[in-house]
């Protein structure tokens, strides 16, 4: 028969488990990705008078990047798929005997 836990032992594994809830509880702050560096960058590029830029303006900017992101990775995506539905293809072909006589045939896949 296995002994009994005293009661000290279950005081202290009650004490570590509220301990470790409270670490639960204080987590780190995720890092928000933006732009705003290279939009400063570029913005002190362009006008090299400016001491400050404002933070609102940035923001504004780093708002409208992000938005448009997503927009120009929709429309190459379906501009390569416009693509791939209509093919035209060139072939050279050579005339045997002439050199500088060539001829061009156009088909187009769809």
């Amino acid at each position: 028969m296995p002994p009994k836990a005293s009661g000290k032992a279950v005081k202290k594994a009650g004490k570590a488990q509220k301990n470790i809830s409270k670490t639960d509880k204080k987590k780190k702050r995720k890092r928000k990705e933006s732009y705003a560096i290279y939009i400063y960058k570029v913005l002190k590029q362009v006008q090299v008078d400016w001491a400050e830029v404002a933070t609102s303006a940035v923001l504004y900017c780093n708002s409208a990047t992000e938005l448009g992101i997503p927009m120009h990775q929709r429309q190459k995506d379906q501009s390569s798929s416009d693509f791939e539905r209509s093919n035209i293809t060139i072939r050279k072909r050579s005339v045997k005997g002439n050199i500088y006589s060539e001829e061009y045939s156009v088909t187009e896949y769809d």
